[in-house]
C-alpha cells in the first residue's frame, strides 16, 4: 500500500468511526401515522439506514478526496502546488533546487564568479543569487557546498577564502521566503570549522530529516600531510545550539589513506550513512567539485584501478564515536568506475548509479540493503566520458526524487544536470559559463 492509499484509508476510518445510531437524525413521519406506528417507524429507520448512511458518507469522502487530489495534480507544473506553494511529500518534486556555479579550482576567479544559486525545479530558471557574505577573516570568500533543509525553504552553504588565509570554514544560513526571495545569509551558531587546509575537502553536507542538525565529513588532525587534505572524519551540528559531536578514525589500513566521498540521512534522523574510500597515496588526485578520489590520468582519460569503497552506518544521537561503530551497509568492493551511493530515507535501500543493459547508460537505483538486489529503477541518465570528476546524487526527503550531475561537460558540450523520477530522466538548463561548471547540487 502506498502512501495515498494508507492516508486515504485513515480517512475514510475516522469518517465511518463516527457515524452511529445515536448520531443520525430520525426521519420525518406522516402526520396521520398513529403514535405507536410512528415509534415503530422511526425505530427500524434507523437500524436500516445506520450502515447506508455510514456507506453514503464514505462515498462523499472519497469523492472528496478524488476531486480535490486531481485538481492539485491537473495542470500542476513539476514541483508547484497549484497555489505556487512548495510541493510536500508523495505531490511532487521539490520546489526549488539550489548549486554552487562557477568553478573554484580552474582560476583566479573575482569571488563573485562562484555562487549559490536558487533555481525552479520546473523551469531551471534562477529564482535567486545569493551574495557572498562578509567575512573579516575571509575576504575573498566563496562558497563550495549547500545543504537544503526539508521544508525546502531553508539552505546552509559552505564558505572558504579564495587564495591565502587561514584553513577554515564558515557555514551560512538563507532563507527563500513566500514571496520567492532570498533572505541575506546569516552565520549559524557553531559554523566555524578550523583545521581545513585544502579547498575541496567536504565530502557531504546534509540537513537532518527533521532540520534540526547539519551534518558535513570535513579533514581532521593528521600527522600524514597527504591525509590532512582529505575529508576523514564526520563532524554533526546541532543547529539549535552549535554544539559538534565528531566521528574519527578506526577505518585505517596500512598503505593506504582513507577519505568519505558522501553522507545521507535516515528518515529517522538516527543514522548517518557514508561512502568511504581507502586509496593508495600514488593515486590520490583531487576532483574540480571536492574531494578526493583514487584516479589515474593519461591523456585526460580517467582510470580507478586501486580504490576500495565501502558503504558504513554510524548512529547520529549520541556524541561521537569511530567511523566503524556502526553496521556495514556495503562490504569493501573494488571498482574501475566507482558511483555514488546514498541511502534511501526509509534506510532499508542505497540510492546509486549502475550500469544497464543498454550500452551508454546509467541507471539511477535503488538496491535493498539485505539483499543486494535491485529493488527500483528511478530512471536512466547518459553514461559519459570520465574526464576530471565523477558523477553525483542528491535526494529529497521522499526518497523518490533524484537530482543527478557531473561536474564537468563533455566534449559534445553536454552537461549531465538533471533529476529522475517514476523511470524517467529530467534535463535541467546547462548553467556552464566558458569556464564554470555546476560544483554542487541539493534539495
Amino acid at each position: 500500500m502506498n502512501t495515498d492509499e494508507e492516508l486515504l484509508t485513515r480517512v475514510l476510518d475516522r469518517a465511518a468511526s463516527r457515524i452511529t445510531t445515536e448520531t443520525l437524525r430520525p426521519l420525518a413521519e406522516p402526520a396521520t401515522a398513529p403514535p405507536r406506528l410512528a415509534r415503530v417507524r422511526r425505530a427500524i429507520g434507523n437500524a436500516r439506514l445506520a450502515p447506508a448512511a455510514a456507506a453514503v458518507a464514505v462515498v462523499l469522502v472519497v469523492a472528496v478526496v478524488l476531486v480535490v487530489t486531481g485538481r492539485a495534480q491537473e495542470g500542476k507544473p513539476a514541483g508547484r502546488g497549484t497555489n505556487g506553494t512548495a510541493v510536500t511529500g508523495p505531490a511532487g518534486a521539490p520546489e526549488y533546487y539550489a548549486e554552487v556555479e562557477g568553478d573554484e579550482l580552474n582560476g583566479p576567479h573575482p569571488p563573485g564568479r562562484v555562487a549559490v544559486v536558487v533555481r525552479s525545479t520546473a523551469t531551471g530558471a534562477v529564482v535567486a543569487r545569493i551574495p557572498a557574505p562578509v567575512i573579516a577573516a575571509a575576504p575573498k570568500a566563496i562558497p563550495f557546498s549547500v545543504a537544503a533543509a526539508p521544508d525546502d525553504r531553508t539552505f546552509y552553504a559552505l564558505y572558504a577564502n579564495w587564495g591565502k588565509g587561514p584553513g577554515d570554514r564558515w557555514i551560512y544560513r538563507f532563507r527563500m521566503t513566500s514571496s520567492g526571495r532570498a533572505t541575506r545569509p546569516a552565520a549559524i551558531s557553531g559554523g566555524l570549522i578550523t583545521g581545513q587546509d585544502y579547498l575541496g575537502n567536504v565530502g557531504g553536507f546534509v540537513v537532518s530529516p527533521d532540520g534540526s542538525r547539519l551534518a558535513l565529513a570535513v579533514a581532521g588532525g593528521h600527522a600524514n600531510s597527504q591525509q590532512s587534505g582529505i575529508a576523514g572524519e564526520i563532524l554533526v551540528i546541532d543547529l539549535r545550539t552549535g554544539a559538534h559531536a565528531t566521528w574519527r578514525g578506526g577505518m585505517d589500513r596500512p598503505g593506504q589513506l582513507f577519505g568519505i566521498q558522501s553522507l545521507s540521512w535516515t528518515s529517522g534522523g538516527e543514522a548517518l550513512a557514508y561512502l568511504g574510500q581507502w586509496c593508495p597515496p600514488r593515486d590520490l588526485s583531487y576532483g574540480s567539485d571536492g574531494g578526493f578520489t583514487c584516479a589515474t590520468m593519461k591523456d585526460y582519460q580517467v582510470s580507478r584501478p586501486a580504490g576500495t569503497d565501502v558503504v558504513r552506518e554510524i548512529r547520529a544521537t549520541s556524541r561521537g564515536g569511530t567511523l566503524d561503530s556502526g553496521p556495514v551497509l556495503r562490504a569493501p568492493v573494488k571498482s574501475t568506475d566507482p558511483q555514488p551511493v546514498l541511502v534511501d530515507p526509509s534506510g532499508k535501500d542505497l540510492i546509486t548509479l549502475r550500469a544497464a543493459a543498454t550500452s551508454g547508460v546509467l541507471n539511477v537505483v535503488k538496491v535493498s540493503i539485505a539483499t543486494g538486489e535491485v529493488t527500483s529503477v528511478l530512471g536512466s541518465v547518459p553514461r559519459m566520458q570520465p574526464l576530471f570528476s565523477a558523477n553525483h546524487l542528491a535526494v529529497d526527503r521522499t526518497g523518490r526524487y533524484v537530482l543527478v550531475w557531473r561536474g564537468e561537460s563533455v566534449p559534445s558540450g553536454l552537461q549531465l544536470h538533471g533529476w529522475v523520477h517514476g523511470g524517467a530522466y529530467h534535463q535541467l538548463v546547462p548553467t556552464l559559463s566558458p569556464d564554470g561548471v555546476t560544483i554542487q547540487m541539493t534539495w
